[in-house]
């Protein structure tokens, strides 16, 4: 069921943080943190349904960055309430919808970086869930006799891939987000609310993010 999906993924996330923080050494340095930034969402489709627009949205939540004893190594683990929208209309472009998504994010990353005295550079990756905390389905119409309607996926497994640079106690990232799977699907109904044939589009949403972070 997708409820088990959901916490298969969770309880797979949360066996991996716990097993390296088992495995962390005493002498090891963890530093609690609180993170936000903006994102922007690029929404692809599977067919040309319809037009799609980006805009800017914006994530913040706590993080702690745990730095390990040996050279370069550390990870940090986030729970982020994550909000961006794209603005979705019909071939003619008169009706027009902006879709919020708004999610729990919560990324686990490896990071391998080279320090500098009080300055160091680093480049991070590792698996990302979220969790919807907003509309699941949105409905309107695109014409008198046709209707689409936008189904989000309750959670989301991705990526993330990045850079960044800390300097004292400031961090700055910038990562790309890669879904595995998709975001969710768009469906072209009739008067009856029947999937019209060759209606269904699924939606995929890859996620540029430029974060800024501050550990106390």
């Amino acid at each position: 069921s997708k409820k088990q999906k959901i916490m298969k993924k969770l309880f797979t996330l949360i066996i991996v943080a716990v097993a390296m923080m088992i495995a962390t050494p005493a002498n090891a340095q963890v530093k609690f943190g609180l993170k936000g930034g903006f994102n922007v969402s690029n929404m692809s489709l599977s067919h040309e349904v319809l037009e799609t627009s980006n805009r800017m949205g914006f994530f913040v939540g706590p993080t702690v960055k745990v730095t390990l004893p040996l050279t370069g190594l550390s990870f940090d683990l986030s729970a982020l309430y994550n909000q961006s929208d794209s603005k979705l209309a019909d071939e003619k472009g008169v009706k027009e919808k902006t879709v919020s998504n708004k999610y729990v994010d919560i990324p686990l990353n490896a990071r391998y970086g080279i320090g500098l005295g009080s300055f160091d550079v680093f480049a991070f990756a590792g698996p990302q869930v979220s969790f919807n905390v907003g509309n699941e389905n949105i409905n309107w119409g695109s014409s008198e006799s046709y209707k689409t309607n936008f189904q989000m996926k309750k959670s989301l497994f991705s990526v993330n891939l990045g850079i960044g640079a800390t300097i004292s106690k400031i961090q700055l990232t910038a990562n790309y987000n890669i879904p595995v799977g998709k975001t969710g699907e768009l469906n072209v109904m009739d008067a009856a609310s029947t999937i019209v044939k060759d209606g269904s589009t699924k939606v995929r949403n890859n996620t540029w993010q430029v974060g800024l972070a501050y550990f106390f």
